[in-house]
């Protein structure tokens, strides 16, 4: 699970963004991600440990970013809580009012501008329909996923994350249709939908679409899509996020 989160975390966080900062610091995402630091003065506790005006000039550099993102380590700042260490501190005040989550795995989160819209790349979810039209699925199986190029989905996996994966679904161009559509890092649709999609040179930033003959029943936390080309390998994975 945690290496898994740690690829999303960090290829969106490379995808968009020029500058990277963490709540606690996290250095290892620097090192992942080629993203700098906004000062020199980067330590995991920066919130005590740093002074209001180094934390003063962190702010100035997130501000003259014109891409700046944040990782929130939420499972660190809820022990920190439990243990009654205070994280509140000028810079994490501006944090919060000048950013927004946009998805959270595992106990990552990853942040951008307030305002801002981006694509949640490597992310999955289960769209249920209330009042599916006759002929149309209940449910639909969605992705945005970036690929390698070239790439043809040959078929499309969801599996278990434990120490021995379970292959709980599997989809290829005999069982479903698939559908994919271009986006810009911003989400946006730059082409119209291909469908079928399998075995299709695909756009390399993508929405795809299965529609499911009944909703799926899994753990959201311990589960993953991969998509794989004919020869098995992955050419790209999605975490159901929140």
């Amino acid at each position: 699970n945690l290496a898994s989160a740690l690829r999303v975390t960090a290829a969106n966080a490379t995808a968009h963004g020029d500058l990277l900062f963490t709540f606690p610091g996290l250095n290892s995402f620097h090192g992942w991600t080629g993203l700098p630091t906004p000062t020199l003065a980067n330590t995991t506790h920066w919130f005590s440990l740093l002074t209001p005006e180094q934390q003063e000039e962190i702010a100035a550099a997130l501000t003259r970013s014109l891409q700046p993102v944040l990782v929130v380590q939420r499972g660190l700042l809820d022990f920190l809580a439990r243990e009654n260490f205070p994280t509140a501190s000028p810079l994490q005040r501006y944090l919060l009012r000048n950013f927004v989550r946009v998805f959270s795995v595992d106990q990552y989160e990853f942040w951008v501008r307030r305002g801002r819209v981006v694509a949640p790349l490597a992310t999955a979810w289960q769209l249920r329909l209330a009042a599916p039209r006759p002929g149309e699925s209940p449910a639909k199986l969605e992705l945005v996923v970036t690929f390698p190029a070239p790439a043809r989905v040959a078929r499309l996996e969801l599996a278990t994350l434990d120490a021995r994966p379970q292959v709980l679904a599997r989809w290829d161009q005999a069982g479903a249709p698939l559908t994919a559509t271009g986006l810009n890092l911003k989400g946006e649709a730059v082409a119209p939908p291909i469908s079928p999609a399998w075995d299709r040179p695909l756009p390399p930033v993508a929405h795809l679409s299965l529609p499911l003959a009944q909703p799926l029943v899994f753990d959201r936390k311990n589960t993953v899509v991969y998509v794989r080309d004919a020869a098995g390998a992955v050419l790209a994975e999605a975490r159901f996020t929140d």
